[in-house]
C-alpha cells in the first residue's frame, strides 16, 4: 500500500505534481506533492511495485521548503498504471457487449438479430434441398433397365450396341477429354458439379458433368431437363456407379452418344465415318470422334472438318496430360491422314 503523509486540511492543494526517481537503474518509486497556498509542499512517496519486487526506497517527505519553480523543474512524467488483466467472463472488442460498458448499440443488435436470420433461412434451405433431394430418387426410374434402354435407342437407329475395352484408342480418348476423373469418382466429381450448377446459373456451358451424369441424360432425357431434372441426373449418376463396372458404364455410354452425320453408337460412327470397327480405330480416329460428343453437328468431320480437327487437338493434348501419349507422339497424329471414308452417307 502507498505511504502518504498528513496535511493541513486548511490548506488545500493548488497543484499536483509527481515524478519517478530511479533507484537501481529501474523505476520504482513514485513521488506525489501537494502545494498549499504559501507554496510548501507535503506529500510522501508512492512506491511501485515491478515485478514483485520489494517496497525500495520508502521513507516520508515533510513539508520541505521548495519554490513552485523547483517543483515544476523537477516534474516527470507519471509512469502509467500497470493495466489489469483480462478477464475471462470480459467481453471481446468489438462484440456486441464491448461498446461504454457493455451495452451493444443498436446496429449490433440488429446485425446479430440478421445474422440469426441467414442462419434460419439457410437451414431451411438445406432442408428443403434434402427433402428434394430424397423425393428424386424416390421416383427415379430403375438404373437396372439402363442396358435395354440401349439397345431400344440403336435399335431405333438400326445399330446394336458395342462392348468397349478399357485399352481401346476410344476409350481413353473419351476417358480424357470428358471425364479425367472418370475412373477415380463415384460417378459425381464435387468440384466439376458446382462448376456445372453455376454455369446453368449464368446461362453458360461450364462442363463438368461426369460420364455418369451424361449417361443418365442419354437415357432419360425426359425425366433429366430443367433445375430438378439436374438434381436426378446426379442421383442417377450415383446408382450408375453402384450398380455397373466402368467398363458396362463406358459401353453404355459409347453405344447411345450421337456422333453426328445421323450416327448413332460407337459401331455405326466408327464404320460410317472410317470403314472400320470400333476396335480398329487408330488414335486420330478415336480423338476426331471423341471430340465430336461436345457438339455433334457442329463438328460433323464431313462439314466441318476444320472445326473437328481443331477439338481433335484438344482431345490430344489431353491424352498427353493424362500420360496416354507423348508430345511428339501426339504432333505426328495430328499431322496424319484421318481416313476418312469417301462416300459416307449422309444422313439427316
Amino acid at each position: 500500500m502507498p505511504i502518504a503523509t498528513p496535511r493541513d486540511p486548511l490548506a488545500p492543494p493548488i497543484a499536483r505534481a509527481s515524478w519517478g526517481p530511479r533507484c537501481g537503474g529501474r523505476p520504482t518509486t513514485r513521488v506525489i506533492l501537494s502545494l498549499n497556498q504559501s507554496g510548501a509542499r507535503s506529500g510522501g512517496i508512492l512506491p511501485i511495485h515491478r515485478e514483485t519486487r520489494p517496497l525500495e526506497c520508502a521513507f516520508l517527505m515533510r513539508r520541505m521548503p521548495l519554490c513552485r519553480a523547483s517543483i515544476q523543474g523537477h516534474m516527470t512524467t507519471s509512469i502509467p498504471p500497470k493495466p489489469p488483466a483480462a478477464s475471462l467472463d470480459a467481453p471481446l472488442r468489438g462484440s456486441a457487449a464491448h461498446v461504454d460498458g457493455g451495452a451493444p448499440t443498436r446496429w449490433q443488435r440488429g446485425r446479430v438479430r440478421r445474422l440469426r436470420l441467414l442462419a434460419r433461412v439457410m437451414l431451411v434451405g438445406l432442408i428443403a434441398a434434402a427433402i428434394a433431394f430424397e423425393v428424386n430418387v424416390a421416383t427415379d426410374p430403375s438404373v437396372t433397365g439402363a442396358p435395354a434402354a440401349v439397345v431400344a435407342i440403336d435399335r431405333a437407329h438400326a445399330t446394336s450396341p458395342e462392348m468397349i475395352g478399357a485399352s481401346e484408342h476410344i476409350a481413353q480418348a473419351l476417358v480424357a477429354s470428358e471425364d479425367a476423373t472418370f475412373y477415380a469418382n463415384h460417378g459425381v466429381d464435387v468440384v466439376a458439379m458446382l462448376r456445372a450448377f453455376w454455369g446453368y446459373m449464368t446461362g453458360q456451358d461450364l462442363g463438368g458433368s461426369t460420364i455418369e451424369i451424361q449417361l443418365a441424360h442419354m437415357l432419360y432425357p425426359s425425366v433429366t431437363e430443367g433445375f430438378w431434372g439436374r438434381v436426378r441426373r446426379v442421383s442417377l449418376a450415383l446408382q450408375f456407379d453402384t450398380h455397373y463396372t466402368k467398363t458396362a458404364i463406358l459401353s453404355m455410354y459409347l453405344s447411345a452418344a450421337y456422333f453426328g452425320h445421323g450416327y448413332y453408337g460407337i459401331r455405326a460412327a466408327s464404320r460410317g465415318y472410317f470403314g472400320v470397327a470400333p476396335s480398329a480405330l487408330d488414335w486420330a480416329q478415336a480423338a476426331l470422334l471423341a471430340g465430336i460428343l461436345q457438339a455433334p453437328s457442329a463438328l460433323d468431320p464431313l462439314r466441318h472438318l476444320s472445326a473437328a480437327k481443331a477439338r481433335m487437338a484438344y482431345v490430344l493434348q489431353r491424352l498427353v496430360n493424362d500420360g496416354q501419349l507423348t508430345a511428339s507422339e501426339a504432333n505426328h497424329v495430328q499431322q496424319g491422314p484421318l481416313g476418312l471414308a469417301n462416300a459416307a452417307p449422309a444422313l439427316p
